[in-house]
C-alpha cells in the first residue's frame, strides 16, 4: 500500500484547484471545517482571533458564492463505474430507501465529484454512525451521517485497497479522539494490532471500514490486517498516533468558526449543507 499522505498545508488546502479526490490512505487534520470544506479543500487549521472576525465574514460569503457556482455546474453522475460496481458488490442489488443518505450530509466536497445519492447504498452503521458509498464521476465517495467517514476516492486507490484516511483535531468529535477509516473491496476478517500486542476486530461492512482510537486512552491501534479477495493476507501501519505535532493543531487556540459542542457543529454544519452553503 501506498505510503499515507500528510494533509496540505493551510495556504495549500486553500488553494488545492481542480478538485477535492483524495489519493492513497490520508492522514487528515480537520479545523475551521466551515471555512475549509466551502473552498473546496478538506484540510484546514488556522488559530482565531477576535481581530480577524470581520475578515473570515467576508471571506466566508466570498467562499458561500464559490460553492453555489460550483455546485450548480458540476455535472452530476449518472451510472455507476462498472468497475467499482463490480469491486463492491453491494452496488449490484437494487437500491433500498434506507440506502439514500440525507440530502444535509452531501456537502462541496462530494458535490464538485458529481457524487449522486440517488445511487448511493449503505454501506454500515458504525457505532452510531451511518456511512454511505455514493457514486461519483468515474469512482465513488463516502458519505457520513455525523460528516466524519467521508471523502471521494481516486478509483484505482479503490480498486487496491488503500482509499481511506485518518482524521483528527475534528471539531466535529472529541478533541483527543481520532478515526481511521476506508474502502477494502473483497476484504474479509478485519483486525487491529494494538500496542500493547492485543489483537481486536474491526467492524467491516460492504467494503467498508471505521476505526476509532482515543489519544487519552492505551493502548492504542498500531497496525490494521485483513484478508483480500484473493485471499491473501495484508497488513499496514494505521496512521492512528497519540502524539500530535507541535503546536498542538486541537488545541484551545485552534478554533472552529461554527462554535459549541461536537453534537452542535454538526447540526450546524448540516444547515450550511442543506442551505447549500457547504
Amino acid at each position: 500500500m501506498n505510503e499515507f499522505d500528510v494533509a496540505p498545508r493551510p495556504a495549500e488546502a486553500a488553494s488545492s484547484g481542480s478538485h477535492n479526490r483524495r489519493s492513497g490512505w490520508t492522514l487528515v487534520g480537520l479545523i475551521l471545517v466551515g471555512l475549509a470544506v466551502a473552498a473546496g479543500a478538506s484540510t484546514i487549521a488556522v488559530a482565531a482571533s477576535s481581530s480577524t472576525r470581520g475578515s473570515r465574514a467576508r471571506r466566508m460569503q466570498r467562499m458561500e458564492r464559490l460553492v453555489r457556482a460550483i455546485r450548480a455546474e458540476t455535472p452530476v453522475t449518472s451510472t455507476v463505474d462498472p468497475q467499482i460496481a463490480a469491486a463492491l458488490p453491494v452496488f449490484a442489488r437494487a437500491q433500498q430507501a434506507t440506502d439514500v443518505p440525507p440530502s444535509n450530509i452531501i456537502g462541496l466536497a462530494l458535490a464538485r465529484e458529481g457524487a449522486n445519492p440517488s445511487l448511493a447504498r449503505l454501506a454500515g452503521n458504525f457505532s452510531g454512525q451511518d456511512v454511505y458509498l455514493v457514486p461519483d464521476n468515474g469512482s465513488v465517495c463516502l458519505a457520513s451521517s455525523e460528516l466524519l467517514a467521508q471523502g471521494c476516492y481516486e478509483k484505482g486507490d479503490v480498486l487496491s485497497g488503500v482509499a481511506g484516511e485518518t482524521i483528527a483535531c475534528n471539531p466535529y468529535m472529541a478533541s483527543d479522539q481520532e478515526e481511521q477509516f476506508g474502502i477494502l473491496p473483497g476484504a474479509s476478517g478485519l483486525e487491529a494490532t494494538y500496542s500493547d500486542g492485543s489483537v481486536k476486530p474491526v467492524q467491516l461492512s460492504n467494503g467498508v471500514f471505521v476505526l476509532n482510537a482515543s489519544r487519552s486512552e492505551s493502548p492504542y491501534p498500531v497496525a490494521l490486517s485483513w484478508t483480500d479477495s484473493s485471499g491473501a493476507k495484508q497488513s499496514e501501519p494505521t496512521s492512528i498516533t497519540p502524539d500530535l505535532p507541535v503546536p498542538n493543531p486541537c488545541s484551545a487556540s485552534a478554533q472552529s468558526p461554527l462554535g459549541g459542542s461536537p453534537a452542535s457543529q454538526v447540526a450546524q454544519a448540516k444547515d450550511r449543507i442543506a442551505e447549500g452553503l457547504q
